[in-house]
C-alpha cells in the first residue's frame, strides 16, 4: 500500500509517496504558502493561500500522485518543542503543572497554541521527563485549510525531527540508551536537525540554520569550508549545553544522516571529539532516489508514518479536535424544555395561594416582634463609641470592622513587606567573575508585590566556549549567595548568545532574578 508523506520547510515542500519501506515518487515545490516566495508581499493572504492550492495541485498532477491520507512534517520554525523536569505526581495534577511549565516557554499567549504532550517517568532521577509540542493556532488552521482544499485527509501531523527517528530504525540503528541524531544538508538551506535520544525518547532537540553563514552573500557562493566550518561550531554549542543540562546523561554514540561528500569531515570532527559516530545510509534505504535531500529524506520519514512507529506518540491533530469539541461545548445554552403545552388558569389554585402566603406573613410577624424589642433592648445597651453611630446595622458594623482591617493591613505590609534592593545590589559587583560586565538592570515590581530583577551583560575572553561557562558560573554564584537568593528565589539566564562589540566577537546575557 503506497503512503504519503509531505514535509513544509523554510524554503521547500518536498512530497514523497513510497510503496512498503521503499522511495516511489517525489516533488518539490518552493515553499509560497507561508513565506510568500514569488508572490508580491501586497497580495492578501487568502490570494497566496489559494496560490499555493494551485501549486500543489499542479505539481500532484504532474508527478501523478494521487493521494487520499498523507502525515504532514513541520519544521522547527513553526514549532515550540521543549523538554522539561516534574516532581513525581497524580495525573490530574500534571495537565495543570504542565501548563505552567510550558508558559515559561512560550512567547505569546497560551490560549493561542495547540499543543499535546508526553510523559515518561526517569528512574535514574526519580522525576517525569516530559516532552512538550505546540503550534499557533492560526498556522495549524492554515495548514488544515490547505489539505482541506487538496482533499487530502491528513493522519498526523510532525516535528521534523521526530520523523527523522523512522531513518534511524529503518537504517538498522539502535535507539537503545542515549544516542545522537543528526541530520545534515550543507548545501539546501533546510534547516538541519540535532537531537538526543534515550530509549527512542527525545530528550534535547535543536534546528540549526546555516543560512546566516555569511549575511549578505548569495547561498551559491559561500564556500564549502565556511558552511562545515559553521556546521561544526553549531554541533560543537549543542553538544556543550547538552553537556550543561545533562551531565549525567552522557551520549553513547552520534548517528549522522548526511551525503558520501560531507561523511569524511564529519568522521574527523566526531574523532576530534573523542564520540563514536555511525552514518545512516539513507539512500540505500529508500531504494532508487538518485541524490540526497534532506529535504525528500524528511518527507521520505513522514511517508513510514503507518509503517514504522517510534516512542514519540505527542499528536497534535488530536490536541486541535479536542480543543475545538471544548470550545463548541463552551458555546452550547441551557437546554431548553420543548413540547410545552398550552397554560390553563385555575382561580381556585391562585385563592389557595394568597391565603398559603397571608397565613406565613401573619405567623411570621408574630414571631418576629420579641426579636425586634430584644434587639432594640441590644442596641440601647450598646458601648458609646465615637466615631461609630450607635445606631447602625449588624451589616453597617461588619463593613465599619472590615474596613479598619484593610486599613490595618495596609499599613503592615508596608512595614514588613516592603522589599528593600540594595543589599542585592552591592552583592552583584562582587560575585562578577573577570571579563564579565554589566551593561544596564532593570527592576519592576507588580501591584500584588511580585518583582523582577534583569542583568544584562557582555563577557569577553576571547573564547566562547569560556564565556557560555562563565555566564553559567555567574548563575551558580547568585544562586549560592545567601544575601541574594534570600530576595531573588527563582534566578535563569533567559538569553545568552554571542554578538559583536567593537570588531570583537563577545557574548551577551540576560539573567532574570524574581521573588516569586
Amino acid at each position: 500500500m503506497n503512503s504519503v508523506g509531505i514535509y513544509f520547510g523554510p524554503k521547500l515542500i518536498s512530497i514523497v509517496e513510497s510503496r512498503g519501506r521503499r522511495f516511489l515518487k517525489s516533488a518539490q515545490v518552493p515553499q509560497v504558502f507561508l513565506s510568500g516566495i514569488d508572490i508580491e508581499e501586497k497580495v492578501p493572504a487568502d490570494v497566496k493561500l489559494i496560490e499555493a492550492v494551485a501549486i500543489l495541485k499542479d505539481e500532484l498532477r504532474r508527478n501523478k500522485i494521487d493521494i487520499k491520507e498523507a502525515t504532514l512534517c513541520l519544521s522547527g520554525k513553526d514549532l515550540i518543542v521543549r523538554t522539561f523536569d516534574l516532581p513525581v505526581m497524580s495525573r490530574q495534577e500534571m495537565q495543570s503543572a504542565v501548563n505552567f511549565e510550558a508558559k515559561k516557554y512560550i512567547p505569546f499567549k497560551a490560549e493561542d497554541i495547540i499543543s499535546d504532550f508526553q510523559v515518561y517517568f526517569d528512574k535514574v532521577s526519580n522525576t517525569n521527563q516530559v516532552l512538550f509540542l505546540g503550534i499557533k493556532k492560526d498556522l495549524l488552521s492554515k495548514y488544515l485549510s490547505v489539505f482541506k482544499q487538496l482533499n487530502i485527509r491528513l493522519k498526523g501531523v510532525e516535528y521534523s525531527a521526530s520523523s527523522l527517528l523512522r531513518c534511524l530504525k529503518l537504517a538498522g540503528g539502535s535507539e537503545k540508551g542515549i544516542v545522537g541524531l543528526v541530520a545534515v544538508d550543507t548545501i539546501s538551506e533546510d534547516e538541519i536537525n540535532f537531537s538526543v535520544i534515550e530509549n527512542g525518547i527525545p530528550l534535547f532537540s535543536r534546528d540549526i540554520s546555516l543560512s546566516s553563514v555569511a549575511q549578505g552573500v548569495a547561498a551559491s557562493e559561500v564556500q564549502p569550508n565556511e558552511v562545515m566550518d559553521k556546521l561544526k561550531s553549531e554541533i560543537r554549542v549543542s553538544l556543550d549545553y547538552y553537556n550543561r543540562k545533562f551531565h549525567d546523561k552522557k551520549i553513547q554514540k552520534m548517528n549522522f544522516i548526511c551525503s558520501q561528500d560531507e561523511k569524511p569531515v564529519l568522521e574527523a570532527f566526531m574523532s576530534e571529539l573523542g564520540l563514536a559516530c555511525n552514518f545512516l545510509d539513507i539512500l540505500k534505504c529508500m531504494g532508487n532516489q538518485p541524490f540526497y535531500s534532506l529535504n525528500f529524506v524528511k518527507g521520505f520519514a513522514a511517508s513510514l508514518a503507518p509503517l514504522i512507529r517510534t516512542n514519540v506518540k505527542v499528536d497534535l491533530l488530536a490536541a486541535d479536535k479536542k480543543a475545538q469539541d471544548q470550545a463548541t461545548q463552551g458555546l452550547k445554552g441551557p437546554e431548553v424544555l420543548a413540547g410545552g403545552k398550552e397554560f390553563k388558569f385555575d382561580f381556585r389554585i391562585f385563592i389557595l395561594a394568597v391565603f398559603v402566603c397571608f397565613i406565613a406573613f401573619f405567623v411570621g410577624n408574630l414571631r418576629l416582634n420579641p426579636l425586634k424589642e430584644q434587639l432594640k433592648q441590644i442596641i440601647a445597651n450598646r458601648v458609646k463609641v465615637v466615631t461609630v453611630s450607635s445606631d447602625k446595622s449588624c451589616e453597617e458594623l461588619t463593613g465599619t470592622e472590615e474596613e479598619y482591617r484593610r486599613k490595618l493591613k495596609i499599613l503592615d505590609d508596608l512595614v514588613k513587606k516592603q522589599m528593600y534592593v540594595i543589599e542585592p545590589l552591592n552583592i552583584i559587583p562582587r560575585v562578577l567573575p573577570e571579563g564579565v560586565w554589566l551593561k544596564d538592570f532593570k527592576y519592576s515590581k507588580q501591584a500584588d508585590g511580585n518583582a523582577e530583577l534583569i542583568l544584562n551583560g557582555n563577557i569577553f575572553l576571547g573564547d566562547s566556549d569560556k564565556e557560555f561557562a562563565t555566564a553559567s558560573v555567574l548563575l551558580s554564584s547568585l544562586k549560592k549567595d545567601v544575601g541574594f537568593s534570600k530576595v531573588f528565589r527563582n534566578i535563569a539566564i533567559t538569553n545568552i548568545n554571542s554578538e559583536k562589540a567593537d570588531k570583537n566577537s563577545v557574548t551577551s546575557f540576560t539573567i532574570s532574578c524574581k521573588n516569586y
